[in-house]
Formats: structure tokens, C-alpha cells, sequence
């Protein structure tokens, strides 16, 4: 939202505090916004529009980003399951994904309960959050099978390797 916010605001020649100015907000809100740090209201949206003089084309693709990020936010303060449909929406929205995980199994290859453990693993998490967390992850796997997806994996030895217990021999 904020690198589109800044684009468009230097694409109409001003600057944050000429944008605040003629959006009736303060300067830091415009700041807040570009750097990420504050998802606007629906109104401060409606302002900024309205003083940057958006087409319909841009003021469409603010709100629907704004939705986005909205939902998004939703997702994340549902928990471990929110956070996994987060990130599973992001993945969703993604061309290319690249992902380097040094000590695990990579997220878009565990198994239902791998998932589980790794996410409640060092957690005081609720049982069923967790499952249902590893179940949004697990779901958001399909994405390996959509065409026109490039994936690239990297992980250590270390995530692919069997545990052995200190009786082990080598």
C-alpha cells in the first residue's frame, strides 16, 4: 500500500506534506502510510483520493489493495491458523516463490503433522490452533500443482536428515 501510495503521490508532482495538506490529514499520516506502518481507514483513503484527483482505474486499485490488506490484517489476529492463511494468500498471489529454510523441511513440503509440530514447537500454543494452522498450510500446497508457478527451494542437510539418538552409531 505505501510504495503504491508514494508512486502515486510523486506521480502527481507532491510532496507528503503538500498531499497531507490537501487531503486534510496530518503530515505523519501520510508518512505512516507510505512506510507501512498504518493500514488508513476507508475515509483517510477516500481523502488521499480525492487530493491526489485518481482516475476511477487508481482509485480501484487503492481499494482493492486497501481490502486486501484489510483481510490480511484479519488473518493475522486469528492466531497461528490466521497467520497461515496469510501467508497462504500471499503465496496465492505469487508468480515466484524462492524459500531457503536451514533447519526444518520447507513449509510447502511438510506433512500435515510435521506442520503441526513445527508450528507449536518452542510455543505455548493451543492444540487445535495448531492443527488448524497446519491444515491451512497444508491446503496452501496446492499452489505447487498451478501452471505458469516457479518454485525454488534450498535447505541444508541438517532439515533432511533423520534425528539420531546419542546411542546412534555413525
Amino acid at each position: 500500500m505505501g510504495e503504491l501510495l508514494r508512486r502515486l503521490r510523486k506521480g502527481a508532482g507532491l510532496t507528503g506534506k503538500e498531499l497531507a495538506q490537501r487531503a486534510r490529514v496530518a503530515q505523519p499520516t501520510i508518512s505512516r502510510m507510505e512506510t507501512g506502518r498504518l493500514l488508513p481507514t476507508p475515509e483517510t483513503v477516500e481523502r488521499v483520493s480525492a487530493a491526489l484527483q485518481l482516475d476511477k482505474a487508481g482509485r480501484g486499485e487503492l481499494d482493492a489493495l486497501l481490502i486486501r490488506l484489510r483481510d490480511e490484517v484479519s488473518r493475522l489476529k486469528g492466531g497461528l491458523a490466521g497467520r497461515e492463511a496469510a501467508n497462504a494468500a500471499r503465496l496465492r498471489s505469487a508468480q515466484r516463490v524462492v524459500s531457503f529454510q536451514p533447519a526444518m523441511i520447507l513449509t510447502l513440503l511438510q506433512t500435515a503433522e510435521y506442520a503441526r509440530l513445527a508450528l507449536a514447537f518452542g510455543r505455548d500454543v493451543d492444540e487445535e490452533d495448531a492443527a488448524k494452522a497446519a491444515a491451512v498450510r497444508v491446503e496452501a500446497q496446492a499452489v505447487l500443482f498451478e501452471s505458469g508457478r516457479e518454485f525454488s527451494f534450498g535447505c541444508t542437510t541438517l532439515a533432511t536428515r533423520p534425528r539420531r539418538s546419542s546411542s546412534s552409531r555413525v
